[in-house]
């Protein structure tokens, strides 16, 4: 308007952007149902694994093998599903069992335990990979007498982490 005019011009409704940089991160956001992890396992646990990209592609390699309900009696770890076995988690509902809560436990009973998640990256894999057949600890007690660690301990410590460091920078 021109000055001196006595007309009032309405101001203009502000609006929140349907796409400001907020919304698109909560659009982008993977929604967690936890309650398919079942019990025993933190949100932030949970988050965590989820967040693993590392995890995800092992597992998922893991679960295209192990697929489904099994209950072969020829099978030594009897009742299965996505590869979790009965005969090592007994008190596990292995029938109604999530492929969220196989996961879970995979992460924290296999790719955690015994501190494998902290090996070089091709090694570590192995080693998961391995542990879902053989069991994690063995499956790093080979690993050690590979590297000479002799006898195992089926740890991941200083040695055994130094050790496979030298053996990946080898290849």
């Amino acid at each position: 308007l021109e000055s001196g005019s006595k007309k009032k011009i309405p101001p203009v409704p502000s609006r929140k952007p349907e796409y400001s940089a907020n919304n698109l991160l909560e659009k982008g956001k993977k929604q967690i149902d936890y309650s398919k992890y079942g019990p025993g396992f933190s949100k932030e646990l949970i988050d965590e694994m989820e967040n693993d990209k590392e995890f995800q592609d092992a597992v998922s390699i893991v679960l295209n093998i192990e697929k489904g309900y099994v209950n072969d009696e020829t099978d030594p770890g009897g009742e299965t599903k996505y590869g979790i076995a009965k005969k090592w988690h007994p008190k596990e509902d292995i029938k109604n069992m999530t492929k969220e809560r196989a996961k879970m436990i995979y992460y924290n009973k296999y790719w955690k335990l015994n501190n494998a998640h902290t090996l070089p990256k091709d090694i570590r894999k192995a080693v998961f990979i391995n542990g879902t057949n053989i069991g994690p600890e063995r499956s790093i007690g080979y690993l050690q007498e590979l590297l000479g660690i002799v006898p195992p301990t089926y740890y991941v410590g200083n040695i055994t982490r130094e050790r496979a460091l030298k053996a990946d920078k080898k290849e």
